[in-house]
């Protein structure tokens, strides 16, 4: 049973398509989980209320799979070194803190976005090692400069895998390339590319797996693609 507090789920559709063609599976929207239960030695039962109707239900259950985002283990912290609103650790291009001598690397703390041009918190492996690298470095005395980060997701879901790339929901006034189309043995796929001017900015794929290193590249590398650009917008593929 996947339960959802809002009145309908975000996912790209091809995921909820595939959601919807599983029998096992039943997906309770507008629902605000009230108490998990257990007898003291496992988890019996989930308690939620109907938000449409107000009404009390009861799910019984032997497991509970939470999902509600990230939050930073930084409260330590606060006052101590600078935080973002979020509660992450803002750091230089060097890793330090705003406390000299005190670096931080990793989920915790923020990085410099090569494609957006902002700090982020970019919470997946390589990432975050190259994080630990520069600022093991300079703890070393050894001057050297973080690059920049992109957001990078790959997921199996369901076993769908989808990946995403640097600012895949799109940048304002700039223009974007979507196809949903079902690949050669009738599993739904679907793509989508972001441009800003004649820049790949970012991309999403769900189900498709074909030169997604590639795509990768173009947004990272912040090549211009020139006419490359017209001829992806009319075959993203």
């Amino acid at each position: 049973t996947l339960i959802e507090f809002d009145r309908d789920l975000r996912a790209d559709a091809v995921l909820q398509r595939k959601l919807a063609s599983l029998p096992n599976v039943k997906v309770v929207t507008s629902a605000l989980t009230t108490e998990v239960k257990g007898d003291g030695n496992k988890v019996t039962s989930l308690t939620y209320k109907d938000r449409n109707h107000d009404t009390q239900h009861e799910i019984e259950l032997e497991g509970v799979f939470v999902q509600i985002g990230l939050v930073p283990n930084t409260e330590w912290l606060r006052g101590v070194v600078e935080l973002s609103k979020h509660g992450e650790i803002i750091v230089d291009a060097k890793g330090q803190t705003s406390v000299p001598g005190v670096f931080a690397a990793g989920d915790c703390a923020e990085a410099f976005d090569k494609v957006s041009g902002r700090t982020i918190v970019s919470a997946i492996q390589p990432n975050a090692a190259e994080q630990a690298r520069v600022a093991a470095l300079n703890m070393l005395g050894q001057a050297t400069a973080l690059k920049g980060v992109t957001q990078i997701n790959v997921l199996d879901t369901l076993g769908l895998i989808s990946t995403s790339f640097g600012q895949w929901q799109g940048v304002p006034g700039g223009q974007h390339v979507e196809l949903t189309d079902q690949d050669a043995h009738g599993q739904g796929r679907h793509l989508s590319l972001q441009f800003d001017g004649d820049l790949m900015v970012g991309c999403n794929s769900v189900g498709w797996t074909e030169h997604v290193g590639v795509m990768r590249g173009l947004v990272e590398g912040q090549i211009r693609l020139g006419p490359w650009k017209d001829r992806l917008l009319q075959d993203p593929t």
